[in-house]
């Protein structure tokens, strides 16, 4: 009789299993609990996910080749990790390439203070030009002041040269004797002497 107990158990247990989903809680096994908990956890997703997620992996012909495990075990930081999975034409894995999420933040921290240092560096550079724009509004108002006295210097020697001709000219006038000097006897004395007799 116990062999058509047992079978009886069984057919009601098959029967049973028909009419329940497939992932029911009394339709699997408790080691197929814990590998769909495992899946879930691998996937990164919710138990009620994880066999969709899986087979959609299957479907596009993702396979784990090769499994590296690390862990760091440094308290109070996110240690999640990630990784990029790129494929070929036919769908096989090209490349697999990971990359940590410290490594991400340092990485992003790095960049971040090299932008404030190039700011930084900007805004001395703009403070450099703009005392280089000073010094050249200072130098062009020198030049524009060396150019006013230059042309001041060549009106004075103008004035200089015109005051020199005309010192030229009265040490010329000076210089000349006088056009309606007084008798002087030796001018008499050369003159013929003018007879008052006519001849005839």
């Amino acid at each position: 009789m116990s062999a058509i107990a047992n079978f009886k158990a069984r057919r009601e247990a098959a029967k049973r299993a028909q009419s329940l989903p497939y992932d029911a809680p009394e339709n699997t096994n408790a080691p197929e609990n814990e590998a769909l908990l495992l899946l879930a956890a691998l996937l990164g997703c919710e138990v009620d996910q994880a066999i969709e997620k899986a087979r959609e992996a299957v479907e596009k012909n993702i396979r784990i080749i090769n499994v590296t495990l690390g862990f760091d075990t440094a308290e109070g930081q996110d240690q999640t990790a990630q990784s990029t999975v790129t494929t070929d034409d036919q769908g096989n894995i090209a490349s697999i390439s990971g990359t940590h999420t410290l490594e991400l933040e340092d990485s992003a921290a790095s960049v971040s203070n090299a932008a404030e240092t190039a700011l930084d560096a900007a805004d001395k550079v703009s403070d450099s030009a703009d005392k280089v724009s000073t010094a050249a509004s200072e130098l062009e108002s020198a030049a524009s002041s060396v150019d006013d006295s230059a042309s001041s210097l060549a009106y004075t020697a103008d004035d200089l040269g015109d005051i020199k001709d005309e010192l030229k000219d009265v040490a010329a006038e000076l210089k000349k004797p006088s056009e309606a000097p007084a008798s002087s006897r030796g001018a008499k004395a050369a003159a013929p002497k003018s007879s008052s007799k006519k001849s005839s």
